[in-house]
Parts: C-alpha cells; structure tokens; sequence
C-alpha cells in the first residue's frame, strides 16, 4: 500500500530535507523505497533490543542510500 502524496512529502522532508520534489514523478519503486525507509525507522523505535535497532538502523541506512541515489539520478 502506498503512502498518500502528503505523507510522502513529509517523509521526504524529515528524512532528507528534500522539500520542493514532484511527487508526480516519484517512481513506484522509489514510493515503496521511502514507505519501506518510514517502516524500518518506525521499528526501530519500537524495539527495546541493541542488537534489533542496530540491525534495523544499518537497513534504514542501506535503503536510504538506495533511494537517494535513485532520486539523484532521475535529476
């Protein structure tokens, strides 16, 4: 289920600081990209064991990375 076009830009800016993106652009693939960046953070927050939130956050960061360079290379 994609998120809707307003809780996308909020994801985009919390995350990245990107404000000003055309979300008509946005991919489906970057959409899950971010929806799936929004759930791992959530998670990570919710557990309560180091190892969880670390193996969590390295993911946030490995999908982040992904949908960054996926968005840079669309500009």
């Amino acid at each position: 289920m994609l998120l809707e076009k307003q809780e996308i830009q909020t994801t985009l800016y919390e995350f990245t600081g990107i404000k000003n993106i055309d979300i008509q652009r946005l991919s489906v693939k970057r959409a899950e990209l971010f929806e799936m960046w929004r759930k791992l953070s959530f998670y990570a927050k919710k557990s309560k064991s180091f190892y969880m939130v670390y193996l969590y956050y390295f993911a946030v960061n490995i999908v982040r990375a992904i949908a960054i360079l996926e968005y840079e290379n669309e500009l």
